[in-house]
C-alpha cells in the first residue's frame, strides 16, 4: 500500500520493523525535524536507514554547479542546455569509476534542478536519533564495532552515538575525495575549518544561483585556496584537483579544470539505527 503525503504531516498508529528514508532528507527545509518524525514510526527493536549529505562530501558537485553557471550562465532547463552540460562534463564522468546514473539524470539533479533546503549530515542524523536510538552502522564505516559478538543487541545509546559523532568529525575530510580509502589524518581544528569553509562556499554558490550574491570567480578561487591553506595534509591528487579550480578561477580557461575533473566526493552516506526498547 502506498500513501502519498507530506512526510511531516503523515500520521499512522502503526510502528514498523524497517523504515527507509532514501535520498529524501538532504535538501529539505527542516531535515532534522523530518528525520525525527520518520524515526518515530520505528517499533522497538526495529531499524531505520537514512541517507545523509554534507558540505564536504558535496563540495565537488557544488563546485561543478558553480562552474556550470559561470560557463553557461542561466541554468534554466532546456534540452539544448542539458545536452551541452552532458558534453561539458563527460570528461568528469569518465573519471568516476562505477558511475551508474545516466549523465543526463545527473545533470538534471545536480546542475539544473533548483537548490533548496539544507544539508543533512551523519552528525545531524545521529543527533536526531539521540532520543531512544542506537547506531547500527554507517557506509562508509566511521565507527569500529567493539560489541561482544555473542550479544550483538547490547547497544549503549549514549556512548555509541557520542563516539560516532566524534569519529565523524575526525574523518569528515575523507568524504572530500572518493578516489582514496582515506586521507591522511587531520586534526580537529583542520576538520572544523574544512567544514566551515565548505559550508561558506555552499552558501555563497546558492546565493549566486539565486541572484543574491555575485560571488565572482576570484572570490570562489580564494575560498577554494582557503581549503588548501587550512588542511595541510590532504592527498597530493586532491590538492592538485583543488588547485585546478583555483587556476580556473583566475584564468577562466576551462583547460585549467583538467586536474579538477577527476575529483568526486563520496556523495551520500548511509546510516542505520535501531530503536531501543
Amino acid at each position: 500500500m502506498f500513501n502519498a503525503s507530506n512526510i511531516l504531516e503523515y500520521s499512522d498508529d502503526s510502528l514498523y520493523d524497517l523504515v527507509i528514508c532514501e535520498g529524501v532528507l538532504p535538501g529539505q527545509f527542516e531535515p532534522g525535524a523530518m528525520a525525527a518524525h520518520v524515526l518515530s514510526f520505528v517499533r522497538p527493536g526495529g531499524v531505520s536507514i537514512l541517507t545523509c549529505f554534507d558540505s564536504v562530501s558535496a563540495l565537488s558537485e557544488i563546485a561543478r554547479r558553480y562552474v556550470a553557471n559561470s560557463v553557461f550562465g542561466d541554468l534554466e532547463y532546456s534540452e539544448e542546455l542539458v545536452h551541452q552540460l552532458v558534453e561539458f562534463f563527460t570528461p568528469d564522468f569518465n573519471c568516476l569509476t562505477g558511475m551508474t546514473r545516466r549523465p543526463k539524470d545527473w545533470v538534471l539533479d545536480s546542475i539544473i534542478n533548483p537548490w533548496l533546503g539544507d544539508f543533512f549530515s551523519l552528525e545531524d542524523a545521529l543527533e536526531a536519533a539521540a532520543d531512544g536510538h542506537a547506531l547500527l552502522g554507517t557506509s562508509p564505516r566511521i565507527l569500529q564495532d567493539w560489541r561482544w559478538y555473542k550479544n550483538p543487541t547490547n547497544l549503549d545509546e549514549n556512548n555509541t552515538l557520542a563516539t560516532a559523532i566524534s569519529s565523524y568529525r575526525r574523518n569528515i575530510h575523507s568524504l572530500l575525495d572518493c578516489r582514496f580509502q582515506g586521507q591522511a589524518r587531520l586534526d580537529d581544528q583542520e576538520n572544523s575549518s574544512l567544514t566551515n569553509v565548505t559550508s561558506t562556499i555552499a552558501a555563497r554558490v546558492r546565493g549566486r544561483l539565486s541572484g543574491e550574491d555575485p560571488y565572482e570567480p576570484t572570490e570562489f578561487g580564494k575560498d577554494i585556496q582557503r581549503i588548501l591553506d587550512v588542511t595541510g595534509n590532504l592527498h597530493p591528487q586532491t590538492v592538485q584537483s583543488l588547485q585546478g579550480l583555483v587556476d580556473w578561477s583566475l584564468s577562466r580557461d576551462t583547460s585549467d579544470l583538467a586536474q579538477f575533473r577527476s575529483l568526486w566526493g563520496r556523495g551520500q552516506q548511509y546510516i542505520s539505527l535501531v530503536r531501543l526498547p
